[in-house]
């Protein structure tokens, strides 16, 4: 059970090293992934642990390790360096972008709203204009109406007097 834990702990190093060391995007590096777990997976479900040896398990190991090694070695730090600052670049520039786009977004709300506020007012004036010359309607109304019946009124007591 041992050497079935070592020899499977070696697949999985070496699948998990070569996946992360390797530059890709991150939809490629989950695609490789689901597809190193399948294969493990079916390797698990093919293996019969009578065939393995304490010695096969440790070489298998030691060229798992080795190539982890090789491609440490091999990889280019300067130019994945250089493609992440591009892309840093990239993100700012966009991240800059729709910085503007939202100011220039902001200021026309911002006109907008003015225009609307303005038109309130103005429409608030008119109402208020409206207002006033009904009141004033109204009082001249009532007053020609009082003085009409204070008159009637005022003719039916002196005539009954």
């Amino acid at each position: 059970m041992r050497k079935c834990r070592a020899f499977l702990t070696g697949i999985a190093i070496g699948a998990i090293v070569t996946a992360l060391l390797t530059p890709k995007t991150g939809e490629d590096l989950q695609n490789d992934l689901i597809k190193k777990a399948n294969e493990l997976q079916k390797k698990v479900k093919e293996f019969d642990i009578k065939e393995i040896s304490l010695t096969d398990t440790k070489e298998a190991l030691k060229e798992k390790l080795d190539d982890a090694k090789k491609i440490i070695e091999d990889f280019d730090w300067a130019e994945s360096k250089e493609k992440v600052q591009k892309k840093f670049e990239e993100v700012t520039e966009r991240l800059s972008e729709i910085k503007c786009q939202l100011v220039e977004v902001a200021e026309e709300v911002a006109e907008e709203v003015e225009e609307l506020k303005e038109e309130v007012v103005d429409h608030l004036s008119e109402v208020k204009d409206q207002f006033f010359e009904a009141k004033e309607e109204i009082e001249e109304v009532v007053e020609e109406n009082f003085e009409e019946r204070f008159k009637k009124r005022f003719d039916e007591i002196g005539d009954e007097h």
